[in-house]
């Protein structure tokens, strides 16, 4: 069996690798949504999970620039 490193940690994990452009979007999204939206329900709308969205979220509010 010839398997790298990366595959069978990615295997291992079973966590979806998500893209920087893809996460931008989507906090921008979360931002500028309806006040009446919770968290929640936008990171179920959005097929992401809601623990990755307030990471996201928290990460970006913590930019120093």
């Amino acid at each position: 069996m010839n398997t790298t490193y990366n595959e069978s940690l990615s295997a291992a994990s079973g966590k979806e690798s998500w893209k920087r452009g893809d996460t931008a979007k989507r906090v921008y999204d979360f931002e500028t949504r309806e006040q009446s939206v919770s968290q929640r329900d936008f990171a179920k709308n959005n097929n992401v999970p809601r623990s990755s969205l307030r990471y996201w979220v928290a990460r970006k509010n913590n930019i120093d620039a």
